[in-house]
């Protein structure tokens, strides 16, 4: 309706009335100039348009209780204080005539009755406006899967938009549609189509609006929504958190953490006003939060949001939670077989480097949640075999993987935003043979996804100079013999570390002080082979397992006399902590 109608309201000159639900009487309030007649009736309880009286447009006005009026507006009631002002109740009645005259319930110019006094004075403003609308679209209840027709037209005629909710009606579709003139047709009324409907026209530089809802005895409709709700964040340990969940109407509101009901802990708390309560953050709290309101009518609404934690690398790093690597030297009358399957989740910092044309071609270790180590030779061998540069596209780091060619329960599956081979990286002699991944999204740890620890120079010098025996486990999906077949699931062999002195002895290329071998000599089978370059070779010290070495390169896969090559890690700790620091 027009906004400069308000200005006429005073002309109406309504009187001001009070409803006593009680006196069964039935009243009129009266407007001189319009001849509009709006009849009270002491109807407590009912909801709609009952009836019309004499001449003009008339409505009814129902008590709602003591000291309370209540005025039916497009079928839903509007309460009012009986300490409202005069005009404030002057607006409601006014509104109702308009519907009146919107529902062609009678026409002014047309109803004649013997009761009638036609109007003696020309047609006001308010009079012109209230033809702008011939037809609205009404409420309408309409059984499970009939059709429904809504009619929205203007005088005069000008274009009709529909809206369903807040959402533009553009187009005729399976559930709606849009007929010349305004009319609206929804073909077979079900859950998806009962609501509001809004039919919109500009005139004259005015917006004209009318609302109607669609109902079904059949469907129950819920109008129930969540205002406010959680959103996916990040937060480091002993932090406090709460996520917001409001519903409007105001409904009943549970959480749940994963599917399943919040854990009995003090630290989480649901409010009162719903919210979600967090306090002393610990890694056990990441996961997937939900809220879902309900309402008395059985409607229910949710929202979910994803909390994750940032790690303390050094609290978790080098901790299996499953299981924990073959502790026994795998020794069978003097021979090592040449590896085994690996426990499920022994080895948590596991990476698989997987490209589509290549499948896996290499192995990675996880450091923390956003970086993976794995030999530079990798890169530059990817492109020598294949022709093509490893990219963000084409990259794929799986984590929390134990089968080499199925999908694991517990894996998950990251990309590459850039990487980093270090400048010094010899292709011939393979000397500063180490590369590091950052990954494109945060790793969320789980109890099959945990970093590695980095050991020092401190740690595995004393092993390489021959002043102590040491042990190292190897991991990877590689070639179980040289030119042989590939292991099903991820494979283990423990070996010993050699000297540097033994080791220069019996290789026939360079041995850097970026470089240390492991395995046995002879007689014996336990090596890295084919496809397991880049992978982790880690050590056990105290409770906690540390990164020694990356698979690098070798004379054959456990050849007579011949040790495996890794990359000393220890001599890279500056070098990865610089580039780590060097993207945010």
């Amino acid at each position: 309706m027009a906004r400069s109608l308000k200005s006429e309201v005073q002309k109406l000159q309504l009187c001001c009335f009070k409803c006593n639900p009680y006196n069964g009487q039935e009243s009129e309030v009266r407007s001189p100039e319009t001849s509009a007649v709006l009849v009270i009736r002491p109807l407590c309880g009912q909801v709609g348009l009952l009836g019309v009286n004499v001449p003009g447009p008339a409505g009814v006005v129902v008590c709602g209780g003591k000291q309370e009026y209540a005025l039916t507006v497009d079928q839903r009631v509007r309460k009012m204080s009986a300490k409202e002002s005069r005009t404030e109740l002057e607006l409601v009645m006014f509104r109702l005539v308009q519907i009146c005259y919107d529902y062609f319930l009678f026409s002014p110019a047309t109803t004649t009755s013997s009761t009638s006094v036609p109007p003696t004075s020309p047609p006001t403003a308010l009079d012109s406006a209230f033809r702008f609308l011939k037809s609205i679209p009404g409420n309408k209840s309409v059984a499970l899967n009939e059709l429904a027709v809504l009619e929205c037209d203007t005088e005069p005629a000008t274009g009709i938009s529909w809206f369903f909710g807040k959402v533009p009606i553009i187009q005729t579709s399976r559930k709606h549609i849009l007929l010349p003139h305004g009319v609206l047709l929804i073909p077979a009324v079900d859950a998806t189509t009962v609501g509001e409907y809004t039919c919109v026209a500009e005139l004259d530089g005015e917006r004209l609006e009318s609302t109607g809802w669609i109902t079904s005895p059949d469907i129950k409709l819920c109008n129930l929504e969540i205002t406010e709700g959680p959103t996916n964040v990040t937060v480091a340990v002993g932090d406090l958190h709460t996520f917001p969940c409001l519903a409007s109407p105001a409904g009943q509101v549970t959480w749940f953490k994963n599917n399943q009901s919040l854990p009995a802990d003090g630290r989480i708390q649901v409010l009162v006003n719903g919210y979600l309560l967090i306090r002393g953050i610990t890694h056990e709290d990441a996961g997937e939060y939900k809220c879902v309101a309900t309402d008395r009518y059985d409607c229910r609404v949710e929202a979910k949001a994803v909390l994750t934690v940032f790690a303390n690398i050094n609290e978790i790093c080098g901790s299996p939670v499953i299981a924990q690597p073959w502790s026994a030297t795998p020794v069978q009358r003097g021979y090592i077989v040449g590896g085994r399957d690996a426990r499920i989740g022994s080895a948590p910092w596991q990476v698989m480097l997987w490209e589509a044309t290549a499948l896996n071609f290499c192995g990675g270790v996880l450091l923390n949640e956003l970086w993976v180590a794995t030999a530079a030779h990798c890169f530059y061998e990817f492109q020598t075999r294949h022709r093509k540069s490893l990219t963000p596209s084409n990259l794929v780091l799986k984590l929390g993987k134990h089968s080499r060619t199925g999908r694991d329960p517990h894996e998950k599956s990251y990309s590459m935003q850039t990487y980093f081979v270090h400048e010094q990286f010899e292709r011939i002699t393979f000397d500063f043979d180490i590369a590091l991944i950052k990954l494109s999204s945060r790793v969320e740890f789980t109890d099959y996804i945990r970093p590695i620890c980095l050991s020092t120079i401190d740690m595995i010098q004393p092993m390489l100079d021959g002043e102590a025996q040491g042990f190292g486990t190897i991991t990877g999906w590689g070639q179980l013999s040289q030119g042989g077949r590939y292991p099903l699931y991820l494979n283990e062999v423990r070996l010993p570390l050699v000297s540097h002195s033994v080791c220069e002895s019996t290789m026939s290329y360079i041995i850097t002080d970026n470089m240390f071998c492991a395995g046995y000599a002879r007689e014996v089978v336990g090596d890295a082979c084919v496809g397991d370059s880049g992978g982790p070779l880690v050590f056990r010290n105290g409770t906690r397992w540390y990164l020694i070495g990356l698979v690098s390169w070798g004379e054959g896969c456990a050849a007579d006399g011949k040790y495996g090559v890794y990359s000393k890690v220890a001599n890279y700790r500056d070098w990865i902590g610089l580039k780590m620091r060097s993207i945010p």
